[in-house]
Formats: structure tokens, sequence, C-alpha cells
């Protein structure tokens, strides 16, 4: 039996680049199969936390952090609304990534530019273990691995939540310790639970409950913000 050239070139040849291919082929076939709706509703939710940093940053900021809190503000907007239905390819999926890009662009230039507390405290480590996370998240999307795709989309978040952080606030708070490990552990509660109740409940659909979800996530940013108030009002103001 005689192979057809293209098989042929792929039996006999190992650079080709057929492999590769059909790599990004499954990628792109996963991506298009439908996610737990439970994933993509905490997915969404979790989007509304940059908002925190955004808004002090808006308001304390120089004008290259204003011009980094504006981007975090249209992303967490628009992220939000894309992860309600989470439809690959459509209109808000290439908004949200374009914005994503730009985000990236700008916090890594106002890390060069040494904007921010990020140098003096955590220097390359948080935009290092970010981009990690992110293509640990490509590669569970590929093999179809969905929890484990969500859990390091969240944890990538985490760590670019704080990036954000350092790279709006003035100065570290008074006791940077606890100041970070007790709003990451209310991020971790709050995702987490949701998380967990989202996915034991029968027939949940993530578009009936997207809303309440949303104004449920805004009420404990506001109780974030206002029972840490005065660590965060410190850390962003110049003052």
């Amino acid at each position: 039996t005689v192979l057809p050239g293209a098989a042929l070139a792929s039996a006999t040849c190992p650079f080709t680049m057929a492999p590769h291919r059909d790599t990004i082929a499954t990628y792109l076939f996963n991506r298009g199969a439908k996610r737990p709706e439970s994933n993509q509703f905490v997915l969404g939710i979790s989007s509304l936390y940059l908002l925190i940093p955004a808004a002090y940053g808006l308001w304390f900021g120089v004008s290259a952090q204003r011009a980094v809190a504006l981007l975090a503000v249209s992303l967490s907007i628009v992220s939000t609304a894309f992860w309600r239905t989470g439809v690959p390819g459509s209109a808000l999926d290439i908004l949200d990534r374009g914005l994503a890009f730009c985000f990236l662009l700008a916090l890594l230039a106002a890390h060069m530019a040494g904007v921010g507390t990020l140098e003096r405290s955590a220097g390359w480590g948080l935009p290092v273990v970010a981009v990690l996370l992110f293509v640990a998240c490509k590669m569970f999307l590929v093999a179809r691995f969905w929890d484990m795709a969500c859990l390091t989309h969240l944890a990538c978040r985490f760590v670019g939540w704080w990036w954000t952080v350092h790279a709006l606030a003035a100065k570290e708070p008074s006791n940077p310790l606890r100041f970070h490990m007790e709003l990451s552990a209310c991020y971790w509660v709050h995702v987490g639970s949701v998380w967990w109740i989202a996915r034991r409940c029968e027939g949940f659909v993530c578009a009936d409950s997207y809303q309440a979800g949303c104004l449920s996530t805004g009420g404990i940013l506001a109780a974030i913000v206002a029972y840490y108030h005065e660590w965060i009002w410190v850390a962003f103001s110049s003052g």
C-alpha cells in the first residue's frame, strides 16, 4: 500500500510539523468544547476582584498607575460579561483576550519602570509564577482536564491580582505578612466555597444564577474593603 505524500512525510521525517498541527487543532477543539458551567461561574465572579486595587489606583495613583487601573477596570468588566456564557470566538472572548494581553504588557512596563512596590517586595517572582500558571492552565485545557484548568486559571488570577496590587500601591502596609495572608484567605475561601457549592447544585445553570453571584461578590468585596480599609489606605496613599 502506498502512503499519501503527507502521511509518508509524517511517518518518515522526524522534523515534520504534523504533531504541532495536531496539538494546535486539539487546543482549538477543546476551546470550543463546553466547559462545566460551575467553572464559568467562578471564573466570572472572580474577575471582579480586580476592582479593589483598580479603584484605589484610580484615586491615589500617579498617571502611569491610573492607566494600569483603567485597564484593570475594563478587563474586570469585560471578563465578567464574557464568562456568563463563555462562548469561544465571540466578540467578548476576543475583547477579553485582547484586554488581558494589553493589561499584561502594562503590568510589565510598570514593573520595569519601577512603578509600585513589586520590585521591593517580590521582584520578578510574581510575574514568573503568573506566566507558569498560565501555561499550565493551557496544558490542562488541551488535555480537557476542566477542573485542573479552572484551578490553575484561578491561581493565575490570584497571582495576577497581587501583582496588580503591588503595581498600584505606593508603599507596603504596616504588617505586610498579615495583610497578604488575610486577603489571600478571603480570596480562596470565597471562590473555593462558591465553586464547591456550584459543582454540587443539581441542574446548575450559570446564566440563571450569574447576576445574583455578581451582586453577592460585590457585597463581599465591599465588606473586605470596609474591614481592611485602614491597611489598604496606607498601602495605596502616598501621604
